[in-house]
């Protein structure tokens, strides 16, 4: 790597890493033999411009590259929960995804109690009935995690027209903005989801 390494994104990828793993900071200092001062440095974006040789034992620590270890921990969507929604007739399905941005009504759980009920028969019988079932957590993880493959097959999955697209597209694109504005996607997330958004509007045209 040419360019010093930026400490506030090594910071920010040290958390994510840590919270992905469930590990403490405290644990990985010592199995990396790096002092806790310096860990808790990084995290705290204290370090302007963290050595390689430290982001190597991180990386290493975790088993990836110095390279993945700056992108950041992939979380999957699991192929049940894409299933369980791309088999929800496309009204049904989009309904959902429209309900969570009602400006009229909150609709985080607990909050909307016909909406959650809502989603939790999304595995009833008479709509889904060779898919699994799928919690509401999965649910609103979809809308987090979900690549723009992994969208573009849920949300066009039973559109006959390019306008049933679009809609589908508006609703995901919605969604995701309401999480922003809730702050259930913050830092580096905010942008991969704002490039998954626009990907799946493009795919909708």
């Amino acid at each position: 790597m040419d360019k010093p390494l930026e400490g506030y994104l090594v910071g920010l990828r040290l958390f994510e890493w840590l919270e992905h793993t469930e590990q403490q900071s405290s644990a990985v200092a010592e199995k990396v033999r790096l002092s806790p001062t310096t860990v808790s440095n990084l995290l705290n974006g204290h370090i302007e411009h963290p050595r390689l040789s430290t982001v190597r034992k991180l990386a290493r620590h975790f088993g990836v590259s110095v390279e993945g270890f700056l992108e950041g921990p992939k979380v999957r969507v699991p192929a049940r929960v894409v299933e369980s929604l791309r088999a929800l007739p496309f009204e049904t399905r989009t309904t959902f995804f429209e309900a969570l941005v009602n400006p009229d009504e909150p609709w985080w759980p607990g909050q909307s109690e016909p909406l959650i009920q809502a989603l939790q028969s999304l595995a009833d019988a008479e709509q889904t009935p060779d898919a699994p079932g799928i919690s509401p957590d999965e649910f609103f993880d979809f809308i987090i995690h979900a690549s723009s493959e992994e969208a573009r097959l849920v949300l066009f999955a039973g559109a006959e027209t390019v306008e049933q697209r679009r809609r589908a597209g508006a609703a995901f694109v919605s969604a995701v903005a309401g999480l922003i504005r809730q702050g259930r996607i913050t830092g580096a997330e905010v942008a991969e989801r704002l490039a998954v958004a626009g990907q799946l509007q493009e795919g909708a045209a």
